[in-house]
């Protein structure tokens, strides 16, 4: 994948962050945890290159994990 990709995934769950108005604590859980998963995965896919913290901030989700 290239950072464009990237860039689509993470506008598409912000978007969907951002049109929820009034969802539910535990739908944005969800979501959050969605962005999360998907950080995982497309850091696994490439690792040196994929920046999991920049990935979740554009996706308007707060990071649990510390990156060095």
């Amino acid at each position: 994948m290239t950072g464009k990709d990237y860039v689509i995934i993470a506008d598409s769950i912000k978007a969907s962050r951002e049109n929820w108005a009034g969802f539910t604590p535990e739908a944005q859980e969800a979501l959050d945890g969605l962005a999360r998963k998907m950080a995982g995965a497309l850091w696994l896919d490439n690792p040196t290159r994929f920046d999991r913290r920049m990935f979740l901030e554009a996706c308007g989700v707060t990071p649990k994990f510390e990156v060095k």
